[in-house]
């Protein structure tokens, strides 16, 4: 009944939306870089990020790779490009945060004897610092441990004793504190007592009857030195000041105990020798002529 004619007809498929796109890498240390990944989309589409806003972080990305210049944050977007069956799609821009870098920085120990040097310095014993940064100054503080009475202070100790040294408020050069989350570890240090030596020169011969003399034994330390007699029946001593008692030999000790930064000496000894002294002239007093038969009183003067 029919003459059919048949004509063809278009039929368009139209690209689908992607599923909603993700950025799920959110976090990162400073110093590292941050590997950016996502989750949703759909398709076959290549992935890629822009940074959006530097932000404090001071981002910036290359491939899938984010870097930032300091801790802080920025923002990026990321966007699976269209393919054969979708249309692109892009996330919100999301923020990333770069986190401090964690380390710890500890002074190092030391020990000086009393009137040298202290040499102080730091290491970082925990965590490391980012590639480029180094630490360029610290604010160092004393207090004294034990027994030792000091402080807290920045101002170097001098005395012997034992001593805590506590870092703070380190600087970089390059680099920034403000990158850094900082905990700080003190160091000991320890100022021994020095050593002393006395000078004492030997004694000249004196004579029974000769004054008072002054001794003159020097301790290096430049604390004073005491004496003492081994016979005060020969020569005594009070002070520095030997006083002669009678003809013989006595030894003199000079002797320097210490104190607080010097340990004691080694005592000197030296020998003094205490000559007889020389009578006066004996003068016959008495008569020189006499009677046969008279008895005469000898005397002397």
């Amino acid at each position: 009944n029919y003459t059919i004619t048949y004509l063809p007809g278009q039929v368009t498929i139209a690209k689908a939306s992607q599923q909603a796109l993700t950025l799920t890498s959110t976090s990162g240390t400073f110093g590292a870089t941050v590997a950016l990944t996502t989750s949703g989309g759909s398709g076959t589409g290549a992935v890629r990020y822009a940074v959006t806003s530097a932000g404090t972080a001071g981002c910036s990305v290359s491939g899938s790779t984010l870097s930032a210049t300091a801790a802080g944050t920025c923002t990026v977007t990321a966007t699976k490009e269209a393919d054969t069956n979708y249309e692109a799609v892009s996330s919100s821009a999301t923020t990333v945060t770069f986190a401090q870098r964690e380390i710890t920085i500890t002074a190092a120990d030391d020990a000086i004897t009393y009137g040298g040097t202290l040499t102080r310095s730091v290491s970082v014993t925990s965590g490391t610092l980012a590639a480029g940064d180094a630490i360029s100054a610290v604010t160092y503080t004393y207090t004294g441990t034990g027994s030792t009475t000091y402080g807290p202070s920045t101002t170097p100790p001098t005395n012997a004793g034992t001593y805590s040294l506590m870092p703070s408020a380190a600087s970089f050069s390059p680099g920034s504190a403000l990158n850094y989350d900082i905990t700080y570890e003190a160091g000991s240090v320890t100022i021994g007592r020095a050593s002393q030596n006395i000078t004492f020169n030997p004694l000249p011969a004196v004579m029974y009857g000769d004054a008072p003399f002054s001794l003159s034994a020097v301790a290096n330390s430049g604390l004073t030195v005491s004496y003492s007699s081994s016979d005060t029946s020969v020569c005594s001593v009070s002070g520095s000041v030997v006083t002669i008692v009678g003809a013989g030999s006595c030894t003199i000790t000079a002797a320097q105990p210490g104190n607080a930064n010097y340990t004691a000496a080694t005592s000197k000894t030296q020998a003094l020798t205490v000559n007889q002294a020389p009578q006066a002239t004996l003068t016959m007093t008495s008569p020189s002529t006499a009677i046969y038969g008279q008895t005469i009183a000898l005397a002397a003067s």
